[in-house]
């Protein structure tokens, strides 16, 4: 069996390339196409699980702006649709519930968020785009009203 030598000069070549090619990738254009338990890290919340889906939160920051991005992991082995109200709290200590359905086609496995900038995505609740008399600052989340069917 005949060995094969990597050229010496190739190789930095081609890590220099990798590199750059991994530092001008965007997060919002790396996507999983399935749930994987290490895609919820520390920083997701566990809010409820509601027939083998689980419902998932994160309290972040966009240019500025309160934002809660929400995943989902479907455990079964079809697709459901899952609907929900968004309940937030503020820095207020409050809560408002919002009563506007939102409803999502997810398939198994399948978990969704959209990036912080996305108007009309049902994975993000951004602070300024809810009739609050304040600039809101997210301080918990809670899902309402879900059913899986």
């Amino acid at each position: 069996m005949k060995k094969t030598k990597l050229n010496k000069k190739l190789l930095p070549k081609l890590l220099v390339v990798f590199i750059l090619t991994l530092m001008f990738l965007k997060p919002s254009e790396i996507k999983a196409s399935s749930f994987s338990e290490n895609s919820v890290d520390s920083t997701w919340t566990l809010d409820t699980s509601v027939n083998n889906v689980d419902c998932y939160y994160k309290i972040s920051n966009c240019n500025g702006i309160s934002v809660i991005y929400l995943i989902f992991n479907n455990k079964n082995s079809s697709d459901v649709k899952i609907s929900w109200d968004d309940v937030v709290f503020t820095q207020f200590e409050n809560s408002e519930e919002f009563a506007n359905k939102k409803e999502l086609v997810l398939q198994s496995g399948e978990s969704s968020s959209n990036d912080c900038n996305s108007s009309s995505g049902k994975c993000v609740v951004r602070g300024d785009q809810l009739t609050f008399p304040y600039i809101p600052v997210f301080k918990k989340y809670k899902f309402s009203k879900v059913t899986v069917k």
